[in-house]
């Protein structure tokens, strides 16, 4: 009968812990989720999903933080119905980042949710060439690890502020290249 009790109590215990998945997200978690191309040129949604893979993985070079693979969350692309607390939990993480590109006018539009509450934390409209577009995200990636208190060493800052390429040229041909 011991045995008995004992098994029982150990299988409520087990349970109680998938009960509750908020408990076992980090709060510095994080998915960034695909970005919107609101360019007049559908042919610009190669450089918006550019913005939002290197947003991505700056944010995955800094060891503070949890980011969530670029593949986890491509199911969430523009055109699907998306609700930030579902995808959240889905993909279990505390935190999300949406945003939208608008080549044309040089505007990356950002915003930090926390997907918990489903509450903005954090909204960046950026005004600025696009031909800097590098130091853009990298200034984005610092922003949101400052939102979240990531700790972020003066290595993982040099990493992020190092853009892939100078040739900005060659790196819009890779990005289209990457679509075909």
């Amino acid at each position: 009968m011991a045995t008995l009790g004992v098994g029982f109590w150990m299988l409520h215990r087990s349970q109680g812990k998938f009960m509750n998945p908020a408990a076992v997200i980090p709060y510095k978690s994080i998915a960034v989720l695909p970005f919107q191309n609101v360019s007049a040129d559908p042919e610009n949604a190669f450089f918006t999903d550019g913005v939002q893979d290197e947003i991505l993985n700056d944010l995955a070079k800094i060891a503070d933080l949890k980011a969530i693979s670029r593949t986890s969350v491509m199911q969430y692309k523009t055109g699907v119905k998306r609700n930030v607390r579902e995808v959240g939990n889905a993909v279990g993480v505390a935190h999300v980042v949406e945003g939208s590109v608008q080549r044309a006018a040089n505007r990356v539009s950002t915003q930090l949710i926390d997907a918990r509450t489903d509450t903005h934390l954090w909204v960046e409209r950026c005004d600025r060439p696009l031909d800097d577009v590098f130091a853009i995200q990298a200034d984005i990636a610092k922003a949101i690890a400052g939102q979240l208190q990531a700790k972020l060493s003066p290595a993982e800052k040099t990493v992020i502020e190092q853009p892939p390429t100078t040739n900005l040229i060659a790196y819009d041909r890779y990005l289209r290249a990457e679509k075909l």
